[in-house]
């Protein structure tokens, strides 16, 4: 379980190093989510020119649960609703996580993401945390030098 959730804020620490901002919601953070589960959504530098482009190209995002309970996807050019099905770019990474929680500081410039997996995640028959479903619980803050915080 360890491996498999260090992977996960492994490829969330490379990728989220190239967020840039976002324009879609008011309050100028970097991020949108969406409703029926935990998604997390940006604006990338991947032309590594310092300029946010706010286009299909340039979008990317993490998406937790939804009517895929358990799993989480990485997508590029991600529709808000759509990003855990390949035809939003989606790259499955986990089927194992029991909780996701991102939390961006502005203060600070970065964003803690909270991670806990377990072997199997429905706990049945045996509930997660226990020798025979065991679990782990991972938190990293991933800077962003990018994304400005005025």
């Amino acid at each position: 379980m360890q491996n498999e959730v260090s992977y996960v804020l492994e490829h969330m620490t490379k990728e989220l190093n190239n967020a840039i901002g976002n324009s879609i919601i008011p309050n100028n953070s970097p991020f949108w989510a969406a409703p029926d589960s935990v998604q997390i959504g940006y604006i990338a530098d991947v032309d590594h020119n310092g300029q946010r482009i706010d286009d299909a190209a340039h979008r990317r995002g993490y998406r937790y649960g939804g009517s895929n309970p358990y799993t989480i996807w990485f997508c590029t050019n991600p529709i808000e609703v759509m990003c855990y099905s390949s035809g939003s770019g989606a790259e499955f990474l986990s089927r194992r996580i029991t909780a996701f929680t991102p939390n961006y500081v502005t203060t600070d410039n970065y964003i803690g993401i909270d991670l806990t997996g377990c072997w199997d995640p429905d706990g049945s028959p045996n509930a997660c945390g226990t020798p025979d479903n065991p679990s782990v619980t991972m938190r990293t803050r991933i800077k962003m030098p990018s994304v400005s915080t005025h």
